[in-house]
């Protein structure tokens, strides 16, 4: 039988088989995670540049190696889950959208992880740096491991969701459901929003890593643009034009 022809109940059959693989993924993630999370812990202190964290609650260590385990075990198996997902929606896709998902899967992984690792990488340390540096001499430093492992969350991992905004972008653009010059005209909006997204996804009273985050956020966002002049292509067929769909000229 045609996929498209299969009933609502195979359809949410296959919807569990997925979701059920994606999370045994996760549970494998999970598992390498935790085994390897001590290390990955003590390698986060050595590049934070911080000398030494203090624990004051007894479960704090705890809970901190399993959410660390968390995040790792979600990196290892996002493969799979992007994978889960795309197997779900590529039979319902036309064949020119099928051939843009299997050429942009793995790079959309690989911009994922290269996403968080420049966080990790370019972000964390100096923001963390110029932050501690405020304490002046005399003025002891003692970091709590929870506040430390959130703060260095905080500012990486969302970054590597950033990082497919290109890739998004791109597709969008080269499908024809967005163009330049309407992509162009968000520039404001994106500003705004890049600004209102590092609030919220940065630790509180932290204005120096808000304004960091932000201004990656948005510095992507320009690339972005770069990215959809790049693959733009008329929509077939005719169809709506977005500059068409917007009367403000905004």
């Amino acid at each position: 039988m045609n996929r498209d022809e299969m009933p609502l109940l195979d359809h949410l059959e296959e919807l569990r088989g997925r979701i059920f693989k994606g999370l045994l993924a996760l549970v494998g993630g999970f598992v390498i995670g935790y085994v390897v999370a001590r290390p990955v812990l003590r390698y986060i202190i050595f590049v934070s540049g911080v000398q030494h964290v203090q624990v004051l609650d007894v479960a704090e260590a705890f809970f901190a190696i399993i959410k660390l385990a968390l995040i790792i075990g979600f990196v290892i198996a996002s493969p799979v889950i992007f994978y889960q997902a795309a197997a779900f929606i590529l039979p319902g896709l036309l064949p020119r959208e099928r051939r843009i998902l299997a050429v942009v899967f793995m790079p959309g992984v690989l911009l994922f992880a290269a996403g968080i690792a420049a966080g990790f990488y370019l972000v964390v340390p100096p923001v963390l740096h110029i932050m501690l540096s405020f304490a002046g001499p005399g003025i002891a430093t003692n970091i709590r491991l929870q506040s430390l492992l959130a703060f260095v969350i905080g500012l990486s991992f969302p970054l590597g969701f950033v990082a497919e905004l290109p890739l998004v972008s791109g597709v969008l653009a080269n499908l024809g459901l967005i163009t330049p010059r309407w992509f162009g005209r968000q520039r404001r909006y994106a500003l705004l929003l890049a600004f209102v997204a590092a609030a919220i996804i940065t630790p509180p009273n932290t204005a120096l890593a808000m304004l960091a985050v932000g201004a990656a956020i948005y510095a992507i966002y320009e690339l972005s643009a770069v990215v959809v002049r790049l693959a733009w292509r008329p929509r077939r067929g005719g169809g709506w034009d977005m500059d068409e769909r917007d009367p403000t000229g905004l």
